[in-house]
């Protein structure tokens, strides 16, 4: 669920060893590091459309849409920007920069894609408790890292239906909030998973356009 995975996989790597090495500091819940591996290991078929509100620096909001897809071990993402298919079990996966035809390919496409990104170390990590949201029960997680101050609701399943970005400069302030307009258990396709497949979208033309909410 996040804007810019691209530009974040560019020069990120998979720090999966060194988030957990962080269990130690006294700034790290343990409970909120195994709501993020639930994120990393969900073993559901489902299709989540997103909506997302950026806020830019002194520019007004701009909004748009992103999915997410999954089957078994296999993930895809996509944005109006780029689309990322991964296997969260094996850490591996492939990128494209829908701009600039760029591909990135490995582990870090897989930190990034997988659930809650993992691409830079946490900083903290706290568990905030039960949520109550559209999709049904959720844990509240906030986790930070050298940028930003993130904070998910995840479902009993692992799924992100709700995320918040700000900066550690003003962590009171979003930059990114993003929330699940649709939670489908069937998949638009069967085959979705294959670099191949980076060549199309699979997400419906009504997910492209605003929810009735922010209409």
């Amino acid at each position: 669920m996040n804007r810019g995975r691209f530009a974040v996989l560019v020069g990120g790597g998979l720090l999966l060893q060194a988030t957990a090495a962080c269990a130690e500091d006294p700034r790290i819940d343990e409970q909120a590091l195994q709501v993020v591996e639930r994120t990393k290991t969900v073993d559901a078929t489902y299709a989540n459309y997103i909506w997302n509100r950026i806020a830019g620096s002194g520019e007004p909001p701009t909004e748009e849409w992103s999915a997410e897809f999954h089957s078994g071990s296999r993930h895809r993402v996509e944005t109006p920007r780029e689309r990322l298919i991964a296997d969260c079990s094996a850490l591996t996966g492939t990128a494209i920069s829908l701009a600039t035809g760029e591909k990135i390919v490995g582990a870090s496409v897989a930190a990034a894609a997988c659930g809650i990104s993992t691409t830079k170390p946490f900083r903290s990590a706290r568990l905030i408790g039960p949520v109550e949201g559209p999709s049904g029960p959720a844990d509240r997680v906030e986790v930070s890292d050298r940028d930003y101050v993130r904070t998910y609701d995840v479902t009993r399943e692992g799924i992100l239906v709700r995320g918040i970005y700000a900066s550690n400069e003003a962590p009171s302030t979003p930059t990114l909030e993003s929330w699940t307009v649709a939670l489908d258990r069937n998949l638009p396709s069967e085959d979705m998973f294959s670099e191949e497949s980076l060549t199309r979208s699979f997400v419906p033309p009504k997910f492209t356009n605003p929810p009735e909410s922010v209409r």
